[in-house]
């Protein structure tokens, strides 16, 4: 392990050292430190190949081969970070639970991690697992056990790591967003507090500890972040790592007395296909940053002839992963021809699954699904539990909920939802904000107003994820302790024993109108 313990007689020794400088000795010379940046890995082992394409993108073997051949990384001479949402993705990280990639990223030689909000989709006790074999920590400065200012036992609020000779401070924050983002049963007894607190409250320490340099890893969005500058600048925060929002983005927030308060926010971009790369120039003694160098790079090219050879050693967990997961997932359950799609405004995916639902639940009405909890594209041909698995990798559970006409047409503004059983018309304005003008039913009648109808929603959207209402508007519904993939298991299998292809429904459900 690099990372160092964070006690006070560091400290000392440091000041110490600091005092009995000889008056009038020559400055020390700045100090360069390379911070290398990945987030919302998702468990992208290997990398996303198009079918019957020579081409690559991303995936941890590539990323590893890249950050040696391009960039000379070294574990002790560079920090390496993960911003969160380290798993929850492809089939073989999200059957394991997670464990593949803790592996790999202990053979890269992490220096720690900011807990995400998809890092607790396989519960606290999983979490606390992935903790006990990082051999990196996992960082939270605002996630407290409910009721206190105390982390759980498997997070840390900072640490200090060492690279080429610089003490670097590592703070870590997870996003508000966390209770509407992950299934809220798996925060329990948990709590999140504020970004501003946090930082007042745990950078200083790191400061007082050692830290030349204060890098924040925020599992939080850029737009969160920004605002936060002038306290970051008061704070002496160079670097923060952002996440959370799969969007890459690269800029510096300055600060108007040279380069020494400028702020840098870097969010790498997700699954392993791109990274940041920041060079810090600091004052060996006041650690002001007198010079910083930033770039986002991806991590793709040809599988035939890849500009920087994948780590062998990281291909070999991965195969490992795949071996330990095949035999759940190799089954074939049917042939799509067409193969499954999130695109909209044809999200063939979402309408295979909500359809699915009513067949399983046939006294139900309508089905909504939040189009988030798809993950991947399904390619045409035969189509495998594994495939299955990692398009909806989540483990959510079937609920049925009695709603008003009134209510449903709240869920349908939610841009999220994908509905089941009826057909919505519907205005977005400039800002992308959906109007629901009416709502039809599969014989192209009105809801009617006022009337309750059974629907099938799944049990995160329940809970509030994504800012849903629902378990305000039925605090009774049915728990059909029915898995959110079993109806289409079920669909697809049965399709394959008949040797009938598959064929998804492909009309739009939100029929735009002005």
């Amino acid at each position: 392990m690099r990372w160092l313990g964070c006690g006070m007689a560091g400290a000392a020794v440091l000041a110490g050292g600091l005092a009995l400088a000889q008056k009038g000795a020559a400055p020390a010379p700045p100090l360069k430190v390379t911070v290398l940046a990945t987030t919302d890995e998702h468990g992208w082992l290997e990398p996303l190949t198009q079918k019957g394409q020579d081409s690559y993108q991303g995936g941890m073997a590539y990323l590893m081969g890249q950050l040696v051949g391009r960039e000379g990384y070294r574990p002790r001479d560079a920090v390496l970070l993960s911003g969160g949402d380290m798993w929850t993705g492809p089939y073989e990280d999200t059957v394991l639970q997670g464990r593949p990639m803790v592996q790999i990223m202990n053979a890269m030689g992490y220096d720690a991690a900011s807990i995400g909000n998809h890092d607790f989709d396989f519960g606290q006790e999983a979490l606390q697992k992935r903790a006990h074999e990082a051999g990196f920590p996992l960082l939270s400065a605002n996630l407290f056990i409910r009721g206190t200012r105390s982390p759980p036992p498997y997070v840390r609020t900072h640490t200090l790591t060492e690279a080429a000779g610089v003490k670097v401070g590592l703070v870590g924050l997870t996003t508000l967003e966390t209770p509407y983002t992950t299934d809220a049963r798996n925060l329990g007894g948990l709590e999140l507090g504020p970004y501003e607190e946090a930082l007042q409250r745990v950078v200083p320490e790191a400061r007082a500890q050692g830290a030349q340099v204060v890098v924040l890893l925020a599992h939080a969005d850029l737009n969160e972040m920004r605002p936060l500058a002038p306290l970051l600048r008061r704070l002496g925060v160079s670097l923060v790592i952002c996440g959370h929002r799969h969007n890459g983005k690269l800029e510096t927030e300055e600060g108007g007395a040279g380069i020494a308060d400028d702020v840098v926010f870097c969010n790498p971009g997700p699954y392993a296909r791109s990274y940041c790369r920041v060079d810090l120039t600091v004052d060996a003694q006041t650690g002001a940053l007198l010079a910083q160098k930033s770039i986002i790079e991806m991590v793709a090219g040809l599988r035939s002839k890849p500009s920087y050879a994948p780590s062998e050693g990281i291909l070999g967990v991965a195969a490992e992963a795949r071996t330990q997961a095949e035999t759940r997932g190799a089954e074939v359950l049917a042939t799509i021809p067409a193969g499954l799609t999130r695109a909209e405004p044809v999200n063939t995916m979402g309408y295979l699954v909500v359809d699915s639902w009513l067949d399983a639940l046939p006294y139900a009405e309508f089905a909504f699904t939040n189009t988030g909890g798809f993950r991947q594209d399904v390619d045409g041909g035969p189509v495998r539990m594994r495939d299955i698995i990692g398009a909806m990798p989540f483990d959510n559970y079937l609920m049925v909920v009695s709603l008003t006409t009134e209510q449903i047409m709240d869920v349908m503004e939610n841009p999220q939802t994908l509905p089941g059983g009826l057909t919505a018309e519907v205005s977005v304005d400039a800002a992308g904000k959906r109007a629901v003008k009416r709502l039809l039913d599969r014989r192209g009648q009105p809801l009617e107003a006022g009337r309750k109808y059974r629907c099938i929603v799944n049990d995160f959207m329940y809970r509030g994820g994504d800012r849903y209402r629902l378990k305000e508007y039925d605090p009774n519904p049915e728990e059909t302790a029915m898995h959110w993939r079993e109806p289409v298991v079920r669909y697809l299998r049965a399709a394959g024993k008949a040797g009938k292809p598959v064929t998804v429904a492909t009309s739009p459900r939100l029929r735009p109108v002005p």
